[in-house]
C-alpha cells in the first residue's frame, strides 16, 4: 500500500501502479491492511494506474486511471 489516509475516523487504502494493466493482485497491500486491522472502518481501496477507465478489481476494490480527464 503507498498511501494510507484517514479522515473523520475513515481510512482510505490507495496502491498506486506505473502500468495498463492492473489486477486483483495489485490489492495485496490494501487486503493485508483490512486483515490486520478488522475493526477499521475502511472505504473501499483504490488502485491508482495508468488503465483506461474505471474497474473493479474485487468486492471492495477499483482500479483508477491516474487522469480521469
Amino acid at each position: 500500500m503507498d498511501l494510507l489516509l484517514e479522515r473523520d475516523g475513515r481510512w482510505f487504502s490507495i496502491e498506486i501502479k506505473g502500468r495498463t494493466k492492473v489486477s486483483r493482485a495489485d490489492t495485496r497491500g490494501i487486503q493485508s491492511f483490512l486483515e490486520t486491522y478488522p475493526n477499521l472502518d475502511v472505504a473501499p481501496g483504490l488502485v491508482i494506474s495508468l488503465c483506461e477507465s474505471m474497474e473493479k478489481l474485487s468486492g471492495t476494490d477499483y482500479a483508477l486511471p491516474w487522469d480521469l480527464g
